[in-house]
Formats: C-alpha cells, sequence, structure tokens
C-alpha cells in the first residue's frame, strides 16, 4: 500500500459542531456518568473533562493539530446533509457557551467532507422558529470528517493543561489511510432513550434558545445497544453553507 493520504475523524456521542472559518469546535455538555477517549488503530486515550458538580475553576479544552484540513468554508461540502440536524448559527443568543459548562472543547481542522452516521428517528419542535417548526425525522447520531490532504501523516494532541502535547497518530506506510474515533459515552449502558433525552437537553441548554425545543424518541424496541446514547449531534453552520449543503445531492463519500 501507498502512503496515508486520507484521515478519517469520527465522533459517537452528543457533541455540537460549531464550523468557523478555518476550524471547527466541537462541545461537550455535562452528561452524568461520561467519559470520553480518542482511538486510533494503536491506542485508546482518555479525554478528561469537566464535570457538572466540580468544584474548581479548571476547564478542558484540546486541539488536534496536523498539516490537514482546508482554509476556505467553500472547500467543504456535505455528503448527506438532510441526514444532519443542521442550525443556523445565528440562531443562537451567544457565539460560544461558557466552557465552565462543559465537558470539554475541541478544535479541529475543517474537514474536505462532512458525513452524518447513524441516522435515528427523533421528533423535534423548535420554538424559536416564528411559527415553530416540528419534524419527525431521522437525523444522524454520529458525525465523520473525512480529510484528503493528510500529507505529513503525524497529528497531535495539544490540551490547555500544562501537560506536553502527544502524538496521537504517527506514519506508518502500511496504511491506505488513517483514522480517528473520539467517543463519549455513558459507562453503565442505559435502556430506551432515557439518557438520549438527557443528554440531547444538556447539549441545546449550552446554546440558548435552542433549549426550548420539546424532543421526543421513539420506543426503543432493541435494548442490545451499547453505551452511547444516540442522541443527534447539532450542527451549526451559516445561513450561505447550510443552504449550499442543502442543495448538495446524497452521495457515498468518496474513497481516496
Amino acid at each position: 500500500m501507498g502512503a496515508v493520504n486520507e484521515l478519517e475523524v469520527t465522533f459517537h456521542g452528543p457533541f455540537a459542531f460549531d464550523f468557523l472559518k478555518d476550524k471547527v469546535t466541537v462541545y461537550a455538555p455535562q452528561c452524568d456518568g461520561h467519559l470520553s477517549s480518542l482511538q486510533t488503530d494503536l491506542e485508546d486515550r482518555s479525554l478528561p473533562g469537566r464535570d457538572r458538580d466540580a468544584r474548581s475553576l479548571e476547564t478542558f479544552k484540546f486541539e488536534l493539530k496536523g498539516s490537514f484540513g482546508v482554509s476556505d468554508p467553500l472547500e467543504t461540502s456535505c455528503a448527506n446533509a438532510r441526514d444532519i440536524l443542521l442550525v443556523d448559527n445565528s440562531r443562537r443568543r451567544e457565539p460560544a457557551p461558557n466552557p465552565l459548562n462543559c465537558y470539554w472543547q475541541l478544535e479541529v481542522p475543517r474537514p474536505n467532507v462532512v458525513e452524518g452516521l447513524i441516522p435515528d428517528p427523533v421528533a423535534i419542535t423548535e420554538h424559536d422558529l416564528t411559527p415553530a417548526c416540528k419534524s419527525e425525522l431521522h437525523r444522524a447520531t454520529a458525525m465523520r470528517f473525512h480529510y484528503y490532504n493528510f500529507t505529513e501523516h503525524d497529528v497531535t494532541l495539544i490540551g490547555s493543561n500544562p501537560k506536553p502535547a502527544v502524538k496521537v497518530l504517527e506514519e506508518r506506510p502500511d496504511q491506505a489511510h488513517a483514522t480517528i474515533n473520539i467517543r463519549y459515552a455513558a459507562s453503565v449502558p442505559s435502556t430506551g432513550h432515557r439518557d438520549a433525552e438527557d443528554c440531547f437537553a444538556r447539549l441545546r441548554a449550552l446554546f440558548p434558545p435552542l433549549g426550548g425545543w420539546s424532543v421526543s424518541f421513539p420506543v426503543v424496541v432493541d435494548f442490545t445497544r451499547t453505551s452511547d446514547c444516540h442522541a443527534p449531534p447539532l450542527v451549526f453552520v451559516t445561513e450561505s453553507e447550510l443552504t449550499e449543503w442543502m442543495k448538495q445531492p446524497k452521495s457515498h463519500v468518496p474513497a481516496v
């Protein structure tokens, strides 16, 4: 096989993604009993965060850094926008949530392609719109970022605390592509969608007025799922990017 030239970063858990001009900020809410990790083919690394009952003022911010990603929003496309819970970022009252209310924040470069994974049914009434908008659709419960210009092969995780930066990926000539999985899930599996309801409420509360939405999940018959609650991630983009993504036909992500 040739050298690595594609990087896939997949997010499993109740996250919010804020697409900025040259990066994406990922927010994790403070969900009871949840733990986070970063996984590669070679290791499973804990990502510590701030619990709701923390007494200190310590916050947690990370960055995935390397020679990959795009710098122009026009270079980012979406494979299946209608499967993703997209929100015009102008609907938020504040530009960003208070770090004290987040489990952690993570900055990653803008990807070439955004893909929503594992759509599950959810009913949402968006009361911040006039008139209120009610929908009962399938929405992605995980997200994958595809990077096609991954040429330097190294990825470094940088934290805001004094701990040194660590390499989470290094060149492996035998690989056709590289993968990183970021997870945030309960340490004990939850039956039904009770965990999803709680996590999704905490996620939306970070971005007023979205906390006022009415949300319901259908009864889940299959109780064999793992601890991933399958709450839909929130994806914030500009009005123009939302419009452009919705125009793009649903497509398979091309192999590199």
